[in-house]
């Protein structure tokens, strides 16, 4: 969530001097809006695992948002996890889906600081359903590349025992030859 939210702050940050030298006339305003927007909707669309994106400002009004597919009933919940100062919440909270009842997605939000001031909140909705996937596959290949390199050092380590007791028995037959 870091991550996404250190891009989401670069891509503010360069839309703003790209667009921002010049006057603020609404169709600026309008083509920064837009620019962000669709950085955002491209992240969401990127990563399976995520539900949605959404940016708000302190005071709790939401200025852009990204909801994949199939889960756009899910913005209705987003007035109730709003973090205003009215309205403060853990960084991380499980909200229940309103797509599939029988789902529940994580929602996290993370501070986007401007200006050495936190200005803006992103709020990340992640099914923890599809991440637990994710994660088995990558669990399994690292399980597989530990056995593999363990088998490996097994068997250079059963070389060499096995040459040591070699050098062992050619030591006791040159010593009984001498004797």
């Amino acid at each position: 969530c870091e991550s996404l939210s250190q891009q989401i702050r670069d891509q503010i940050q360069s839309v703003n001097m790209r667009i921002g030298g010049g006057e603020k006339t609404p169709v600026n305003q309008s083509q920064k809006e837009n620019e962000i927007r669709v950085f955002i909707e491209g992240l969401v669309a990127q990563q399976e695992e995520l539900v949605y994106v959404f940016v708000q400002n302190l005071q709790g009004d939401i200025l852009w948002t990204a909801v994949r597919r199939g889960m756009e009933l899910e913005q209705n919940q987003f007035s109730h996890i709003l973090f205003t100062s009215r309205n403060s919440r853990p960084p991380q909270i499980v909200v229940n889906s309103l797509t599939n009842i029988k789902q529940s997605y994580l929602d996290i939000i993370e501070p986007i600081v401007l200006n050495d001031q936190p200005q803006l909140i992103v709020h990340v909705g992640i099914d923890p359903r599809l991440m637990e996937v994710r994660f088995a596959g990558f669990r399994t290949s690292v399980r597989q590349r530990i056995w593999l390199g363990s088998s490996f050092v097994v068997f250079i380590l059963t070389l060499a025992l096995f040459y040591v007791l070699w050098l062992l028995k050619r030591a006791q037959m040159v010593e009984a030859e001498a004797h």
